[in-house]
């Protein structure tokens, strides 16, 4: 999310609203593996010959880039750079 966006975005034309679909689902059921840190496997799988561990994913912003039908000369509105600047 990106703090002070709304502020920052022209007005929404009604014909935007009316192309827009918001759609609600009922998940019944669902599961995940969630762990907050590190591996911690069972100690009869550390005699396996199998490799384990995890890849650290993240989500990093670049640099913003301006749409080039605008002028040039537009400053990157400050909220934009701080999310930028925060998600590095």
């Amino acid at each position: 999310m990106m703090k002070g966006r709304w502020d920052g975005i022209r007005p929404i034309h009604l014909e935007e609203l009316d192309r827009s679909m918001v759609v609600e689902m009922t998940i019944q059921t669902a599961s995940a593996k969630i762990r907050d840190v590190g591996i911690n496997d069972e100690p009869e799988d550390y005699k396996l010959d199998v490799w384990a561990g995890l890849v650290p994913i993240r989500q990093i912003a670049e640099l913003p880039i301006a749409d080039q039908g605008k002028p040039q000369e537009l400053e990157v509105l400050q909220h934009v750079m701080d999310y930028y600047q925060s998600n590095q």
